[in-house]
């Protein structure tokens, strides 16, 4: 009984100070539902327990308020609320994208706020740990900050979610959308799971598209599905000019459930304290710190040193594959409690270092006197700033672009602030190498054969000799986008536009542009 008089307490205050405001609403900002299908929006059965299991490594070791944990929200029934309440809350929302509301958008509503009240609940626990990174890149790229709530209906914010298709991360990137906004997947790191990085790329991918439809609904859908499947609904539907709404019936399922229940998010986490949820535990916002790794090193190096489980590090940073951070020319951070990371620190870095993942030179067991590489090198960096390219980079160093591709193995990749690349290369005097033999237990009287001149190969030479090539390109088809011809061609966007001289996404029918240097 006091939950339903609270509940009734709530919709009479907020009902009355907005009616209050003469904030009166005309059916034209209402969207009409008749011609919405009937579809019950079902969130996985599974998805609260792997959300209970997920929050529970997230708070091992940390002591709550008064040592005792919130009581969890329980489903609660659905009060019989008139639609005109939920517009003029909704109205009250301050937001930088306009909302919708019809009967799908009030299903998805009391979805979460009655239905789902243990999620919605998880999902306050868990956005006080990921909201204020996501926030921040919304921010630098001058984007609604409430777009954070996407990630709740990607991966109702768990950073090692994957889809049955094969989408990752907080974003749910696929592998060739992750490539091209310049995210790192190999066989031990998948950056599409990096709560940081991940959010960085959507943002830069949130804003081409932005750039496309310039509306926001839209833009969701296309990042759902895709901008073919919405330029098809929306051909389909007649035209440019029409909304999200007017294409519902003609896009793929899942998107049309998707921009509601992102509305039904919203509003729920909004007004949840006013409805009686809470987080989903009773605590200090965790208090984490990043590490910069500075050589390759294990989680059971760091377990070791830190008294962390293996298990608690990998739920800080699902990003490393096999409980292993590589260390390269890009250098990588951990995310870890604050105590953890001050014990780091007052280790010696070279104390960090697993050495068994380090590269060692191997004896063959053969007659012959081992022998010095004589091409060793030493390698010269620098750290990428804002707004530099591999062009102004190398002109800096007085190298060339291939050069820097080369030695950081970028291929068609583009770079980003804070990476730390090679920008020269050295070979390493004799007494260097004598040191490097003596390290590895080889006698430091070897003998190195003397150099000698090299031949060039009958592929140099006829290659000295040959036509010099000319870049790929690509006619422009009716309904490509550069964005499109990007993942088509997996080359990244920034140099896309940048290689043809384009500005944003100016292109024509028939047009055509170079997709390779």
């Amino acid at each position: 009984m006091n939950y339903f008089r609270s509940i009734v307490c709530i919709i009479a205050c907020l009902g009355g100070s907005l009616l209050m405001t003469g904030q009166n609403i005309s059916s034209s900002q209402t969207i009409n539902s008749p011609q919405l299908p009937k579809e019950s929006l079902q969130l996985p059965a599974t998805l609260d327990l792997e959300l209970e299991q997920l929050l529970q490594r997230w708070y091992e070791g940390y002591e709550m308020r008064n040592g005792v944990p919130m009581a969890i929200a329980a489903p609660a029934p659905v009060p019989n609320v008139a639609d005109s309440v939920y517009i003029r809350m909704m109205n009250h929302i301050p937001s930088g994208i306009r909302l919708s509301y019809n009967s799908v958008v009030r299903e998805s509503i009391e979805l979460y706020l009655f239905r789902r009240r243990p999620l919605l609940s998880a999902m306050m626990s868990l956005g006080d740990l990921y909201f204020p990174d996501i926030e921040a890149e919304l921010d630098r790229h001058h984007l609604p900050l409430e777009l954070k709530y996407l990630t709740i209906v990607e991966s109702a914010l768990n950073p090692s979610a994957v889809s049955p298709a094969g989408a990752a991360g907080l974003w749910q990137f696929m592998l060739p959308s992750a490539r091209i906004y310049g995210l790192t997947v190999n066989s031990l790191v998948d950056e599409r799971m990096d709560p940081v990085k991940g959010t960085e790329a959507a943002c830069k991918m949130l804003s081409d598209l932005y750039r496309i439809y310039k509306d926001w609904w839209l833009v969701m859908a296309a990042y759902n599905c895709g901008p073919g499947n919405v330029n098809r609904a929306l051909a389909r539907a007649g035209g440019s000019g029409k909304t999200f709404w007017d294409i519902y019936n003609y896009l793929p399922r899942e998107t049309r459930r998707y921009v509601p229940l992102y509305i039904g998010v919203y509003f729920a986490m909004h007004y949840a304290k006013q409805y009686g949820i809470r987080p989903r535990e009773l605590g200090r916002t965790l208090a984490t710190e990043y590490y910069q790794v500075k050589h390759e090193v294990s989680f059971s190096k760091i377990a070791e040193l830190t008294g962390l489980s293996v298990e608690q590090i990998k739920t800080y940073n699902p990003q490393f594959r096999r409980g292993l951070v590589p260390w390269n020319a890009e250098p990588y951070q951990l995310r870890l409690p604050l105590k953890a990371v001050l014990k780091l620190e007052g280790y010696n870095p070279e104390e960090i270092r697993s050495h068994e993942m380090s590269v060692r030179e191997e004896g063959i067991s053969t007659q012959s006197t081992p022998q010095i590489a004589s091409n060793s090198k030493q390698y010269s960096y620098h750290r990428v700033g804002r707004r530099e390219t591999v062009e102004t980079i190398a002109h800096k160093y007085g190298v060339t672009t291939k050069e820097i591709r080369q030695w950081n193995g970028l291929g068609h990749k583009g770079i980003r602030s804070g990476m730390r690349i090679i920008v020269g290369v050295k070979e390493t005097t004799a007494k260097e190498r004598t040191a490097v033999v003596d390290s590895t237990n080889i006698s430091s009287k070897a003998i190195t054969s003397s150099p000698t001149s090299k031949e060039p190969s009958k592929s140099e030479s006829q290659g000295s000799k040959g036509k010099k090539a000319t870049p790929k390109t690509h006619t422009i088809n009716k309904g490509e986008t550069l964005h499109s011809i990007s993942r088509k061609y997996d080359i990244p966007l920034d140099e896309l536009r940048q290689i043809n001289h384009i500005k944003g996404n100016n292109i024509k029918v028939g047009q055509t542009i170079k997709v390779s240097k």
